[in-house]
């Protein structure tokens, strides 16, 4: 097997002499092989009966080389044994299958697709030493073209054995024994050099010679989940062959005679022994390198990397570029494209070298390292060339993206469903997620059970999140989507527990309260009133343990939105229905029933059920809370908004920014039209707009409900009084299951023929809206005849005039009266006196009225009462006031004065995960209750500036003193990056569990203790919340520059990668930032700039930062992420981006392929390359040659099948308006 120097060179030499004729004087074993080879379509193995094995290329489905094969190592076909595997056990050094033999053999069976062979060996340390050869993949999933050599060394004895191991392969391409190698980063070896520990690169390629691109062959030195070699020795085979272990290499001596490569091997862990009774692998592979190529002249192209790479683990991407042409290319590059998530550590774009002479080859390696979660899976990489007389070309790759044994999750979404649903209503919603989400790693929807209160669906949330939903998905947290009060539900469950969720996404929900509900229950109190007969999918409305109860306005402002705040780690949506409009009758109806608002259009906007204002009550831009008001509004009623698709998918989008493929939000596909939402009740909307049915843009006023039995032979009659006005709205109201004839006459008992009678969905019942017009202060009769007997409801409405009849409710201390007073304008003091107002209210079981006094002085009627304690109580108020009707519903809550805080102990921090570091801010909270039972507290932490966040903790008290600790999540306060100590403000203390009982209420109970964001030691980097600002840079007068900059905490130093999306006010991504940036330890600033052209591009109204990502470049795990920033209502007209420019366009692209909306990578890619010719052409003062490129470019991307026609018309329009500027 060993051979001499001289055998090396006449070897060489007559393998020259004869080529391509395989010699039978080979270096070693010159016998032909008995038997085919294991073989796939691309790659085979010879293997002996000692073990000794080589490799080469073209076989027939027998396995049997046929013209045209070659050879990979040292002289297949014919007989192995120049290559060897030695190893090293104590002082001993065996090489396998000469110094010992195999005890035991395998092979695979002539013929068999099966391409295992193994050889077992006994060392005389007692180790056995297994040698398994197969054919698997390479470069390419899927591709059977290497010859992986697994070594198992097992340690059978009583002891810890040592062991390493060296793989020598005698390397020859296309009969070159002499064959040179290409090393990613280093360039083309042709001498004696070697590698070690870090600096041993990912893989090798071997070439017959470098001007020959088809003969080429490769070694994987580091596969995921496999032990690297330590040392790589790239040699002479006599140096290799003749020193069995050990070898000193001479970079001065030339290899290209007789070329071979050695991998060594040592146990990672183990001080490089193995433990008694345990084994070790070591694994190469060699083999045909499957490269991505274009061979065309003038400039060839092979592009080199591995077929497979793990989060975090860098690998490196090389080309080979030649100049097969027929002159020297000048002014040439090359350039690397990567989708976002990975991070390049070299620049993407490098010149080659100038000029690049003909036959000349030139390598460039780029070290890409994938960082973000979301790129598991398949992923293109693409290189281009160009250069000044050499037309670009696109090579791409493949690369599977695996975990590498990190988690990799994108949190499981839970569907919650509204009042009257069952969880099989978030099926829409659930199985957009499953098109939209590939890697959702669960989706169900929860089934809360009977119409209770909020607090009791809000534990339903947590204990089915908690007990079945995030064990299956095998997730930390969880995402939700949720309709109607079922995004109230969901709030309590994530203030309650916010380490159970992530995001919520609100479709339609009621977060300012629910004025059909005010108006449900206003008929449930009705002293004769109808009961739960209507409407009774929606439960009772008698205390707050009913669900319908709970949606009231005034409970949502004066308890719920009270207790329950938010936590800025969460992200949460709102979207909002509005499906008013022209000759929507029964939507403009319902919505007047809601008490929607009217805009400046006229449109009360609302989805029949909840008002746009009451979706977006908590949102940054209409109050203050911390949710987003999702833009645009949706031309859809409350049912729609949980079944159609693009409500859904645009929430989807906010809750999966960087896991969504397909999203038409994200991807810019249409739903009907997109408005930009701005910060105000009157929004505009893509439904069509129009005034109110009846009353117009005019002020209109409720008058009290009233009631009466009917049935088929005795209608109820109803007199509608206009109050002296001309229009007038009646809404009749009947039990479910119930329908009706209604007729309408005037005071003669003629017929209305102007009035209208339409059928109407009010909640899922049936009802009529009646329209009466031109009654110039005539009453109308309404007569309704029920199908069946029935109580039948009236609720009436009329101009207001100047009758706009007000209350302010005062609540008084505890045990103290509540203040009542009325205010009705436009009527004279007498008239007033002769009038009557009164207010009712439910005391427990009872209902509980009292008269008001008109006080002549303050023109206003006065009255009080003494509403039961701790809970919210509704207010009815009924005017009959010179002749004007008026229906007015209020409520107060007092609280109940059982208990009281007693001020702010000492604060500290805390580390309850035992890591070392600490991860919640405790403030103890004292408190004194006259009862035991299970309390809860709510405060905000606020600064001379403003508050901060919102806390909250429950504790189980005893009567008396008590302490309720207020665990504030380290996390949350280095998010906000305001320093302590914090004033503890707006506190209030509840009792209960399926409702809550508010027991105090204070202003200011205590500070904190000091809490300093900068030296705050942390496990894992931590980002503040960035503020967004508008930079004129250059003070011209225009903006240029969107900027989003915070502070970090970072506990190592190191490189970075910080990346985000920016969404236009429409929710189009319109920019993408991806950046790696070497960051200290410490509290280092950061920024993410956009250019201002992108708000100048895309309209005014409120920008978005979403993604904002920071992750370690070595640690995937050490991450962080901060949902979603909104600016303010951002003026297009003072920024710059009014001419079209091609940085603008650049941008627009790359936002395209971010979002999905560009398919193939390799059309992205090339159109990449030409705006960066574009850009180059207008900076060299060459309009005409980017008018060319601009034509181009528009033809290509407008015929493309493979672009979303949203942003095809986006980036065809934009550019041609481009190439006209030029």
């Amino acid at each position: 097997m060993r051979r001499g120097w001289l055998l090396a060179v006449c070897a060489t030499l007559v393998s020259a002499l004869v080529f391509p004729v395989a010699s039978a004087t080979a270096e070693g074993k010159d016998t032909p092989p008995a038997a085919p080879d294991p073989c796939t379509q691309h790659v085979a193995y010879q293997v002996d009966a000692a073990g000794f094995f080589n490799a080469g290329v073209g076989t027939n489905d027998r396995c049997e080389p046929q013209a045209g094969s070659w050879d990979l190592m040292y002289r297949w076909p014919y007989g192995p044994g120049t290559s060897f595997t030695t190893v090293k056990s104590g002082s001993g050094t065996y090489v396998l299958g000469e110094d010992v033999s195999p005890v035991r053999s395998v092979d695979a069976a002539p013929g068999s697709p099966d391409t295992v062979s193994e050889r077992e060996y006994l060392l005389p340390s007692g180790l056995r030493v297994t040698q398994r050869l197969e054919i698997g993949e390479g470069f390419t999933p899927n591709r059977l073209d290497m010859v992986k050599a697994s070594y198992t060394i097992a340690n059978p004895t009583g002891e810890a054995q040592p062991a390493e191991l060296r793989v020598m392969l005698d390397t020859e391409l296309n009969y070159n024994d002499g064959a040179p190698f290409q090393i990613p980063g280093v360039g083309p070896v042709t001498t004696e050099r070697e590698f070690s520990g870090s600096d041993v690169p990912d893989f090798y390629a071997a070439f017959a010679n470098f001007q020959d691109p088809e003969h080429i062959g490769a070694g994987l030195l580091k596969v995921p989940g496999e032990i690297v070699p330590s040392r790589v020795v790239f040699g002479t085979w006599p140096n290799l062959s003749r020193n069995v272990w050990d070898v000193t290499t001479n970079p001065a001596t030339p290899i290209t005679y007789d070329s071979a490569v050695a991998a060594y091997f040592r146990p990672p862990s183990t001080g490089g022994t193995i433990p008694a009774g345990e084994s070790v692998t070591f694994t190469t592979r060699y083999g045909r390198a499957s490269t991505s190529s274009d061979l065309r002249p003038p400039l060839s192209m092979t592009v080199l990397a591995p077929a497979q790479a793990a989060l975090g683990s860098p690998f490196q991407v090389s080309v080979y570029v030649t100049n097969v042409g027929t002159g020297p290319a000048t002014n040439g590059f090359a350039r690397l494209y990567v989708p976002s998530g990975f991070t390049v550590a070299e620049p993407t774009v490098v010149a080659l070298t100038d000029p690049l002479d003909t036959n000349q080859t030139q390598q460039v390696t780029w070290t890409v390292t994938p960082v973000e979660p979301f790129l598991v899976g398949m992923q293109p990489i693409s290189v281009t060339t160009l250069a000044d007389n050499a037309a670009e070309k696109i090579v791409t790759r493949d690369i599977e993206v695996v975990s590498g044994g990190r988690p990799v999750t994108t949190y499981p979404l839970l569907g919650a469903h509204g009042i009257t649903g069952q969880a099989s209503d978030m099926d829409v919603a659930l199985q957009e997620a499953a098109n939209t989400v590939p890697n959702l790693s669960g989706r169900q929807s929860v089934p809360t059970g009977a119409i209770t209160s909020v607090w009791t669906n809000g534990q339903a949330i947590v204990d089915y999140t908690r007990g079945t939903l995030l064990p299956q998905a095998g997730a930390p947290k969880a995402n939700v989507i949720a309709h109607s009060k079922g995004g109230l539900d969901t709030r309590v469950a994530m203030w309650n527990h916010p380490e159970l969720f992530d995001s919520l996404g609100m479709l339609a929900t009621p977060n300012g309260g629910s004025g059909s509900a005010d108006t449900l229950c206003v008929l449930r109190r009705l002293p004769f009133g109808i009961g739960d007969k209507p409407f009774a999918e929606m439960g009772p409305c008698e205390t707050e343990a009913d669900g319908l109860f709970d949606l009231q306005t005034g409970y949502m402002r004066d308890v719920f939105n009270v207790i329950v705040r938010d936590h800025p780690e969460h992200l949460k949506v709102v979207a909002a229905g509005d499906c008013g409009g022209t000759g929507r009758v029964s939507c403009n109806g319902a919505n007047a029933l809601a008490k929607c608002k009217g805009g400046a259009d006229g449109i009360m906007h609302g989805d029949t059920v909840v008002c746009v204002e009451s979706a977006f009550a908590r949102t940054t831009a209409y109050s203050d809370g911390l949710a987003q008001a999702l833009s645009p509004l949706f031309d859809a009623d409350h049912t729609g908004m949980r079944t159609g698709a693009c409500p859904i998918t645009r929430v989807l989008a906010e809750l999966y920014p960087l896991d969504s493929v397909g999203n038409q939000w994200l991807a810019g596909g249409s739903c009907g039209g997109r408005t930009a939402l701005r910060a105000s009740a009157s929004t505009s909307s893509t439904s069509t707009t129009s005034t109110d049915d009846v009353f117009g843009s005019a002020a209109s006023a409720d008058q009290v409900p009233r009631t009466a039995l009917g049935s088929p032979t005795t209608p109820a009659a109803f007199t509608v009084d206009p109050e002296g006005g001309d229009r007038a709205r009646a809404t009749v109201v009947l039990p479910a299951g119930v329908t009706a004839t209604v007729s309408v006459t005037d005071t003669a008992g003629a017929p209305d023929t102007s009035a209208t009678v339409t059928p109407v969905d009010l909640f899922g019942d049936t009802g009529y809206q009646v329209a009466l017009t031109g009654l110039a202060g005539q009453t109308r009769r309404v007569q309704v005849t029920p199908s069946g007997a029935a109580q039948v409801g009236l609720l009436s409405t009329v101009l207001a005039g100047p009758t706009t009849a007000t209350v302010t409710v005062t609540p008084g201390a505890p045990g103290a009266a509540t203040q009542l007073a009325v205010k009705v304008p436009g009527v004279s003091s007498a008239a007033a006196k002769a009038g009557t107002v009164s207010a009712a209210w439910q005391d427990g079981a009872t209902q509980r009225t009292t008269t008001l006094t008109y006080d002549s002085a303050a023109d206003v009627f006065r009255g009080s009462f003494l509403p039961p304690a701790g809970s919210f109580v509704p207010v009815d108020i009924s005017v009959d006031v010179a002749g004007r009707s008026r229906m007015l519903t209020s409520g107060v809550v007092v609280a109940d004065g059982t208990g009281s805080f007693t001020g702010v102990g000492g604060t500290s921090l805390v580390d309850t995960t035992g890591d070392g570091k600490p991860d919640v801010f405790r403030i103890p909270v004292g408190v004194d209750v006259a009862a035991a039972g299970t309390y809860q507290v709510a405060v905000d932490l606020a600064t001379s500036a403003g508050a901060v966040l919102s806390a909250g903790g429950s504790a189980q008290l005893q009567e008396g003193a008590g302490v309720v600790n207020l665990d504030v999540p380290v996390r949350e306060l280095l998010l906000t990056g305001v320093d302590g100590p914090y004033d503890v403000t707006a506190a209030v203390l509840t009792e209960g569990t399926a409702t809550r009982r508010i027991v105090a209420r204070q202003t200011t109970i205590g500070s904190t203790g000091p809490f300093a964001t900068a030296q705050v030691p942390t496990a894992q980097v931590v980002l503040s919340r960035p503020a967004p600002s508008s930079v004129d840079s250059n003070r011209d007068g225009r903006y240029d520059t969107l900027r989003f900059a915070g502070a970090v905490s970072v506990p190592t130093p190191g490189d970075y990668l910080l990346s985000a999306t920016l969404l236009s006010p429409t929710g189009l991504v319109v920019g993408t930032f991806d950046r790696t940036v070497t960051l200290p330890a410490g509290r280092p600033a950061y920024s993410v700039d956009f250019p201002g052209e992108l708000v100048g591009a895309n309209g005014s109204g409120r920008y978005s930062l979403t993604g904002l990502t920071l992750t370690a470049v070595d640690n995937p795990r050490n991450t962080d992420r901060v949902h979603q920033v909104q600016t303010r209502v951002l003026d297009s007209s003072q920024w710059v981006g009014g001419t079209p420019n091609v940085t603008t366009l650049q941008q627009m692209w790359k936002a395209a392929q971010d979002s999905d909306a560009v398919s193939p990578f390799g059309l992205y890619v090339s159109e990449s390359n030409r705006l960066e010719r574009v850009a180059r052409a207008i900076a060299g003062g060459d309009p005409a040659t980017a008018r060319s490129l601009l034509g181009v470019f528009v033809t290509d991307v407008g015929k493309a099948t493979g672009v979303d026609p949203d942003w095809r018309a986006r980036l065809t329009g934009y550019a041609s308006t481009l190439q006209a500027t030029l």
